[in-house]
């Protein structure tokens, strides 16, 4: 088949009809709807998909504007079509053309507003699935030289400043916390920063992101068991998250001052390796007795939040880490911990989260 659009059943699940719901429960049933077509496309091996909108309403008659309906639909479809697969010798079948087709009857400027929300909605998706790829990318490849790498590359293609901070630079500047954790790989520890500046008339109005970036968790001295450690190579997922959102701000143009701060290292075993009960001196000034070296994250997030609030002064700040085990106990899989002491910011980022299956 060359193509397939919503059949009977999924379309009387995300129908106008359906208007008992509120207009997120409808949008969950568009999704639904939506990941059922792309893995029906999947099984059917089919290259070119159309992708026909219906036209939706929630309870009461609200109907949904025919660019909010492309725009879920499009980032469904585009998410449900990635996998890693790349070391694969048999990749699960993608769709490799999507077509959107808006609802019959839609007027020439929905049809318009339709296009350029669905052409956001791919750079988002593009920016996920980069960072997706990039989280799951081993710890053999993806070391802090090939996250500084891929960094460098970013402020390149996108015109970013960036500054690296060399395990050296480490200990000069006094990142003594982020310099000890990595300081027993053979891959040394690494501070990289990219910043993007959209807002020059209010250079002063800067938006911190800074991203953990532990590219291999042993647990150190304190070692991960088997069935723990496994998954470690995904302890960087907080820096991959980062770097994705910088290359959907600049693709997008966001009018907003942006500085992405990478703590990279390796929490790895050797002579060298940090101990526990260690002091170590933050770059705050604060001493640190380490109670146990698989608590490494807290350690290199503080210097790297120290360091982008002395060197940039920022009046929002954002990290985004997997941290801590305790949170998965309490949280589950499928959903993060928001801590901070802006209520409204942390509002905002749970809203946001909420709009994109991201529960927080």
């Amino acid at each position: 088949p060359a193509g397939l659009i919503m059949s009977p059943v999924e379309r009387r699940v995300a129908s106008s009809d359906d208007d008992d719901g509120t207009v997120a429960e409808v949008v969950s049933k568009l999704h639904s709807a939506t990941h059922a077509v792309m893995q029906k496309a999947a099984a059917l091996k089919i290259e070119h998909l159309d992708l026909v909108l219906p036209t939706l309403s929630a309870a009461g008659g609200e109907a949904l504007s025919t660019s909010h309906v492309a725009s879920e639909a499009a980032r469904v479809a585009l998410l449900s079509n990635w996998s890693f697969d790349r070391y694969k010798k048999k990749a699960p079948h993608a769709v490799s053309h999507l077509t959107v087709h808006c609802a019959r009857g839609a007027s020439e400027g929905d049809v318009e507003a339709a296009g350029a929300a669905v052409a956001r909605t791919r750079v988002l998706c593009e920016a996920t699935a980069f960072a997706r790829d990039l989280a799951n990318e081993r710890g053999d490849v993806a070391t802090p030289a090939y996250m500084q790498d891929v960094a460098l590359g970013l402020a390149e293609d996108y015109g970013l400043s960036a500054t690296v901070l060399d395990y050296d630079a480490l200990r000069a500047e006094g990142l003594h916390m982020l310099a000890a954790v990595g300081q027993a790989a053979r891959h040394k520890p690494r501070l990289v920063c990219l910043e993007y500046r959209g807002n020059p008339a209010a250079a002063d109005d800067v938006v911190a992101l800074v991203g953990k970036g532990v590219t291999f968790d042993s647990g150190g001295l304190n070692l991960k068991p088997t069935g723990s450690m496994e998954s470690m190579h995904m302890d960087m997922s907080g820096a991959a998250a980062v770097l994705g959102a910088m290359t959907a701000i600049a693709r997008l143009g966001v009018r907003a001052n942006v500085v992405a701060t990478l703590a990279l290292a390796e929490n790895a075993i050797d002579a060298e390796s940090y101990k526990p009960h260690a002091i170590l001196k933050s770059m705050k000034g604060l001493t640190v007795e380490v109670g146990n070296t698989d608590a490494e994250g807290r350690l290199c997030l503080a210097d790297a939040m120290t360091w982008v609030q002395k060197t940039h002064g920022p009046q929002t700040m954002i990290d985004v880490a997997t941290l801590t085990g305790a949170c998965v106990v309490a949280l589950g899989e499928y959903a993060a911990g928001v801590f901070g002491n802006d209520d409204a910011l942390g509002g905002a980022l749970v809203a946001a989260g909420s709009k994109v299956d991201e529960t927080c």
